[in-house]
């Protein structure tokens, strides 16, 4: 199982419908509709594109889509944090989005479904065994800043919250190994159908009740990949 903490990574930007603006639908009865418009607010009226975007389909087909788009900044850094208990971890990722550090990816992967992702793709975090043995799950946060000093000295704050919320090590990782990470992340719902997953949820989950939720799971064993 991987969670999402806080998101499915865009913390700083928000989520897919904070960055729709108009959309053109198709109704199930053929009529063609606008919503919204290129303006950031709109006060008055029913809100028809953020329920089109809600629906997921189920209310109109989208043929055209005005997004929002937002600049990239120059620097990023990926910062990988293992944790040595569930509560730890799930503490940590309200502490560390009330910290002001408006991390762009905020993501807790717990140890089975690490061990799993980057077995799946042979990606090396250099990470020593003995933090692999004691880490229970980990938390990947980026940051990013149009200055490069201005984002070292972000890391350099996060990484004093991160000693005070129990973090057994806190590694910046290189870019090639933060973005094959990122993307082995993304791949984690296929790796667990090939480990023989039949049931996989996608669960929603208010920040602060993350801890409380996960104390409830079931702790099952990941079954080996199949051949």
């Amino acid at each position: 199982m991987a969670t999402n903490a806080g998101g499915c990574g865009p913390i700083k930007y928000g989520v897919t419908r904070h960055q729709v603006l108009a959309l053109e639908a198709v109704l199930a009865t053929g009529e063609v509709i606008r919503t919204g418009g290129k303006f950031v607010k709109a006060s008055t009226g029913y809100d028809l594109t953020q329920l089109i975007v809600g629906s997921e389909g189920t209310l109109a087909l989208v043929t055209e889509a005005t997004l929002k788009l937002h600049p990239r900044a120059a620097h990023a850094s990926t910062i990988l944090i293992p944790f040595g208990t569930l509560d730890q971890v799930t503490a940590a990722v309200p502490r560390i989005v009330a910290s002001g550090a408006a991390p762009l990816i905020l993501e807790y992967i717990d140890m089975l479904t690490m061990a799993a992702i980057t077995a799946n793709v042979g990606l090396d975090l250099g990470i020593p065994k003995r933090v692999q043995d004691d880490a229970a799950a980990y938390l990947v946060v980026v940051l990013e800043n149009t200055h490069e000093d201005r984002l070292e000295d972000d890391v350099g704050t996060l990484a004093d919250l991160l000693v005070e919320l129990g973090a057994l090590e806190i590694y910046v990782l290189p870019a090639q190994a933060a973005g094959q990470l990122i993307s082995a992340r993304e791949k984690a719902f296929f790796v667990a159908k090939a480990a023989g997953a039949d049931d996989i949820i996608d669960v929603v989950v208010p920040r602060a009740a993350i801890p409380a939720f996960l104390a409830t799971r079931p702790r099952w064993p990941i079954p080996t990949p199949r051949s």
